[in-house]
C-alpha cells in the first residue's frame, strides 16, 4: 500500500508514491491532515505516533503521541496539532518539537472527529456517543509556541 502525494501547485507534476512500510505505517486504516501553508502532510495509522511528511522530499519526522490516535488536525498557525484519543481525552502538541503542551477531558467516549475552526479561535470534537463540543481558544495565544 502507498501514500500518493501530488504537487497541486504544479499542473505537470506526477504522484509521488511513498510506501507506507518505509515510513513505518503497518495498518491499512490510516488519518492525515494538511499542515495549513507548507508542503508537508500529517499521517497516523490510529497508532500512538504521528509523521509529518514533507511533499517536496518525501523526507519525515516521528513523533510520539502518548496514546491511541483516533483524530487528528493542525492549528490554521501550522504551530499546534491536535488530537483525540479513544479514551476521550484531546491533546495539544507542538508540531515543531513534538512536545505536549495542553489536554481537554470533558469527553466520555472516544474523540473520533476534530476539526479548528479557519481563524484557529475554536475547535469542534465530537465523541463516539455523538455528543460535540465546540473549545474557545480565542484567550489563548498559540503563537508563543
Amino acid at each position: 500500500m502507498c501514500l500518493a502525494i501530488l504537487n497541486a501547485k504544479n499542473k505537470n507534476s506526477k504522484p509521488i508514491f511513498v510506501p507506507i512500510l518505509d515510513i513505518g505505517l503497518k495498518r491499512t486504516k490510516i488519518l492525515y491532515s494538511w499542515h495549513p501553508f507548507e508542503e508537508n502532510i500529517l499521517v497516523t495509522a490510529y497508532d500512538k505516533t504521528i509523521k509529518i511528511i514533507n511533499c517536496e522530499n518525501q523526507e519525515f519526522v516521528t513523533f510520539n503521541m502518548l496514546g491511541k490516535i483516533c483524530s487528528m488536525d493542525m492549528h490554521p498557525n501550522g504551530k499546534i496539532i491536535v488530537c483525540g484519543f479513544g479514551a476521550g481525552e484531546i491533546k495539544l502538541f507542538c508540531s515543531e518539537t513534538g512536545e505536549y503542551i495542553k489536554t481537554l477531558k470533558d469527553h466520555k467516549h472516544g474523540v473520533c472527529a476534530i476539526k479548528w475552526s479557519p481563524d484557529g479561535k475554536k475547535l469542534l470534537s465530537g465523541d463516539e456517543s455523538g455528543e460535540v463540543i465546540m473549545w474557545d481558544f480565542s484567550a489563548y495565544d498559540f503563537n508563543k509556541k
